[in-house]
């Protein structure tokens, strides 16, 4: 259980690792706002299950699972019955782990002499307090129990083993010889951080880069179609990414998004008409009207088809239009017409809206020194001169 535990960690870690990805990727796209929802996510998914998934997986050098070692209590005498024999510390290093803020992961290279036979050394891993650290020194002789666990130095021995360790300086100090070293399992002498935790066949590791790269990709992927609402969105800024870059289009309303967020618009808002609608560089304004209030005007602002809660004013009197009646070919042949005429032009937004009846669109473009709009009918594409 522990075991898929770990592996539905592992893969909540690297779908993580994707959504982080893809908010840069979102970025890149001109999602703006929008990416800073998986950077969000993938940073927090990463930094808090990642180091889950590595505790849970992580082994010691004698191949034993470090969250097993860190469930012995401080200060838990060990078994009463588990066999105990003279050790001595020949050398003892710092794993790196602590848990609890005091109690630290070590790995002990010791000596064993047992009553008959020939000394043997052996690597063990254990959790001890700093406090007790002073008592472990190279050279110095320890109690050492074998345990369900593995072999493990008793911290707190029992009284009758204070002769022994009194002269044991005198009896093994001098003994060098070694009947055998202990050699950590083959398949537990590499660790890998996050992934198999142990080294692994050619074939099989990578069939485990595979299933990371496929968890990356799925968490990316996932994460930028809720991003851009849909694959259509999706692959209209991908495709369209080169046309930013080189100028071609210049914002939502010469954009293939324009009809997919209208779409979406008159799909929610059903026979709502419209007051008014402006298309920014990367959302829209609407304006509709409102149907619990006969004179009231709820504003919206929409983002890749999602829209925002409202707010409320009064609507004017102008008639109202729904979104099917707009003519996404029709804007973006405008303001292209508007940037090859004046090379030079910023259009800021393009507001869509009734006027003495009839539908306009209204080009305001920012200029160096002052602004100014542009106003053209929004059925014939004519530029309607201003007094």
């Amino acid at each position: 259980m522990k075991s898929w535990g770990r592996r539905v960690l592992l893969v909540l870690f690297w779908g993580s690792v994707g959504a982080l990805l893809a908010g840069g990727i979102s970025l890149i796209l001109g999602a703006g706002e929008a990416s800073v929802l998986p950077f969000v996510a993938g940073t927090i998914g990463a930094s808090v299950i990642g180091p889950i998934a590595a505790v849970m997986g992580a082994k010691t050098v004698t191949g034993q699972s470090i969250a097993q070692l860190a469930k012995a209590k401080p200060g838990e005498p060990l078994p009463a019955d588990a066999p105990r024999l003279i050790a001595r510390i020949e050398s003892l290093r710092e794993a790196g782990v602590t848990v609890q803020n005091f109690r630290h992961l070590f790995e002990i290279e010791i000596t064993v002499f047992p009553r008959t036979g020939q000394p043997h050394r052996e690597t063990i891993s254990q959790f001890i307090t700093l406090g007790d650290l002073p008592n472990l020194a190279t050279g110095a002789f320890v109690v050492a129990a074998t345990t369900d666990a593995g072999t493990k130095i008793d911290l707190r021995p029992a009284p009758q083993w204070a002769e022994s360790l009194r002269t044991a300086p005198e009896l093994y100090g001098r003994i060098t010889a070694l009947a055998a070293t202990h050699t950590p399992p083959a398949d537990t002498r590499e660790e890998v951080v996050l992934g198999a935790g142990r080294a692994m066949h050619p074939a099989r590791r990578a069939v485990n880069l595979v299933l990371v790269a496929v968890c990356v990709a799925g968490g990316a992927y996932g994460s930028l179609l809720y991003v851009f609402n849909g694959a259509d969105r999706l692959t209209v800024a991908v495709v369209e990414t080169p046309q930013r870059w080189s100028g071609q289009v210049h914002g939502l309303w010469d954009s293939a998004r324009l009809p997919l967020e209208l779409a979406d618009i008159q799909a929610q808002l059903g026979d709502r008409e419209l007051q008014h609608i402006v298309v920014f560089s990367d959302f829209i304004s609407l304006g509709v009207h409102s149907d619990t209030d006969p004179i009231g005007l709820d504003t919206y602002a929409v983002r890749n088809g999602r829209l925002d809660e409202p707010w409320a004013s009064t609507r004017s009197d102008d008639g109202g239009f729904s979104a099917a009646d707009i003519d996404t070919d029709l804007i973006r042949e405008v303001t292209q017409r508007i940037y090859r005429e004046t090379p030079d032009a910023e259009i800021s937004d393009v507001q869509v809206r009734r006027s003495a009846g009839a539908l306009e669109l209204n080009v305001s473009i920012t200029g160096k020194y002052q602004s100014t709009y542009r106003v053209f009918d929004a059925v014939t594409g004519e530029e309607i001169p201003q007094g």
